[in-house]
């Protein structure tokens, strides 16, 4: 059986950690992570590649342990490699979800879809509210020490991402199909944005108990955010509220009409609204 591939597209602080333990908690779906910071043979040499979220180091891991990318090897060769690997570990396996979030780097994937390695694509391009990720964001600065900069900037930033992941969704040459999914309904509707999403996908849609899936879930992750090595917070929804007490949020983002216009569209198509 050739495995589908579910490719997370988006901005990064919003969300793709959790809904891909949300998708891999179901039977037969194996979570891999940001992929294609594998696929980069200096990250391996330089150090640079974290312990994967199954708890070994990825030199030891069960999935990654064996995959270091060789010199001068095409990418589209090495995920060859990545999809051999998991036929073998985990047989039967129906959906595999890439978070990589990258317009560029759902491309070897297409490769593979041409060669008839794999079933099929199936883009989940993830939105979050722009006033709960620019906040996101400034806190990110801060913990990594990054320069900082004004929320309205953030808003800009956001604004022109999700242009250009509409742009590449709209207009792309293999016409992929997406569906655009709310952050924030996954977390506050969480029943229905899984049901929705199972409907796309092509998974059985019956109610499960995404609680217990989110414990159980089989997720090879090097390179997502801090969540993937930290069990506590990974297996519970949880909600960052702190933009709606902070007019320096609310306010720019009513006041840039384009982007709120562009907000307000976005967590409508996403299932918010």
């Amino acid at each position: 059986m050739k495995p589908a591939v579910i490719y997370i597209l988006g901005t990064g602080h919003s969300g793709s950690t959790i809904l891909q333990y949300l998708l891999a908690g179901r039977p037969n779906i194996i979570g891999l992570g940001e992929v294609r910071q594998l696929t980069d043979r200096r990250n391996w040499r330089q150090g640079l590649v974290e312990p994967c979220s199954c708890g070994a180091a990825v030199e030891t891991c069960s999935l990654w342990g064996d995959l270091e990318p060789v010199a001068a090897e095409l990418s589209v060769d090495w995920y060859k490699r990545v999809l051999s690997k998991v036929s073998i570990l985990y047989p039967g396996t129906t959906h595999l979800v890439d978070s990589s979030k990258s317009t560029k780097s759902i491309h070897p994937w297409l490769k593979l879809l041409d060669e008839d390695l794999i079933s099929g694509i199936h883009a989940l391009y993830l939105v979050r509210d722009v006033r709960g990720w620019a906040v996101s964001d400034e806190t990110t600065r801060k913990r990594k020490g990054r320069p900082p900069q004004p929320l309205f900037l953030s808003m800009v930033d956001w604004w022109k991402n999700q242009k250009l992941f509409l742009r590449f969704l709209k207009t792309n040459e293999k016409n992929i199909a997406f569906l655009t999914v709310s952050y924030e309904s996954l977390i506050f509707r969480t029943d229905a944005q899984l049901s929705r999403i199972a409907d796309f996908v092509g998974i059985n849609g019956d109610q499960f108990n995404w609680e217990d899936g989110l414990k159980k879930a089989v997720v090879h992750d090097v390179w997502g955010n801090r969540m993937k090595n930290d069990f506590s917070t990974r297996s519970r929804l949880t909600y960052d509220d702190r933009w709606q007490y902070r007019m320096s949020a609310s306010l720019p983002a009513i006041l840039l009409f384009p982007i709120w216009r562009m907000n307000q569209k976005l967590r409508r198509d996403g299932g918010l609204i």
